[in-house]
C-alpha cells in the first residue's frame, strides 16, 4: 500500500513537506503493507522519493516489475534485499532518515 500511494503522491508533483511529527512516523512504513490511513500517502512518498534519490530509477523499476499478484511482505523484504541490498526492517530504514 504504501508504495502504491507513495508513488502516486510522488508522481503528482506535490513537494514534500514534513514536519517533526511527520518524521517521527516516517518508520511506520511497516504498518502499511496491506492498509492505509491519511499517513500512508507522506510515508510513501517520502520512502519512494528515497529510494529513486539514493538507487536511481532502474533499481526502482527492477523492484516494482519483481512482483506478481498477492505478494506478501516477505516477498517483499527479499526482493527488496536482492535488489538493494537492505532488509525491510526499522534498523535498515533509520539508515535514511536525517
Amino acid at each position: 500500500m504504501w508504495l502504491n500511494e507513495g508513488l502516486a503522491s510522488f508522481k503528482s508533483g506535490k513537494k514534500l513537506s514534513l514536519s517533526d511529527d511527520d518524521k517521527g512516523k516516517l518508520l511506520n512504513v511497516f504498518n502499511y503493507f496491506d492498509k492505509s490511513d491519511r499517513d500512508v500517502y507522506f510515508i510513501g512518498q517520502f520512502w519512494v522519493e528515497c529510494l529513486l534519490k539514493k538507487f536511481g530509477n532502474k533499481k526502482f523499476l527492477t523492484l516494482i516489475n519483481s512482483f506478481n499478484y498477492g505478494f506478501t511482505t516477505k516477498d517483499f523484504d527479499k526482493n527488496l534485499y536482492k535488489i538493494y541490498g537492505f532488509k525491510f526492517n526499522k534498523k535498515e530504514f533509520s539508515k535514511f532518515i536525517k
